[in-house]
């Protein structure tokens, strides 16, 4: 059930996301979803490591940050800087899902769209079907080591 309620006091706002992790952010005023540093700290993992294993101190919190970018403003999904934040501080699983909520301006530039590659090749599937046709995209693609060998044939000849 969702509250009806929106948080707009900063200070409400960066304890629910301690506590309840970045879903917080969802309710969230639309002023501090344009805030650079309260979408950082939504990304930011919230954890203590015990005995080499990061512990949570809720189990919603485990999957911390990866639907923050979701509810934040386009000017911010399409910021460079806090999305490759997003991308060091999230699990390799949870990358795809983070891929869909970056910006539309970020996600048609090629080079931006090599970088993510060269970090994790399993992105590849979440790229345009126009970055997937491109040779330089195909290219850096093949570098990887986890790479797969479903490329197009009019790119690969």
């Amino acid at each position: 059930m969702k509250p009806i309620f929106i948080l707009s006091f900063r200070a409400l706002i960066e304890e629910a996301i301690y506590i309840y992790g970045d879903i917080a952010f969802e309710y969230a005023d639309k002023k501090f979803r344009s805030d650079k540093e309260m979408i950082t700290h939504a990304l930011t993992p919230r954890g203590i490591s015990y005995k080499g294993k990061m512990v949570y101190p809720n189990k919603a919190i485990k999957n911390w940050g990866y639907s923050a970018l979701k509810y934040a403003s386009e000017e911010i999904r399409n910021d460079k800087e806090v999305v490759l934040y997003a991308f060091s501080n999230n699990a390799p699983i949870r990358l795809s899902d983070l891929y869909n909520d970056i910006g539309d301006e970020l996600k048609s530039d090629k080079n931006f769209s090599i970088y993510l590659l060269n970090e994790n090749y399993d992105l590849y599937s979440c790229f345009s079907p126009e970055l997937q046709a491109d040779k330089d995209v195909v290219v850096a693609a093949r570098h990887r080591r986890r790479m797969k060998k479903t490329f197009p044939e009019a790119v690969t000849g």
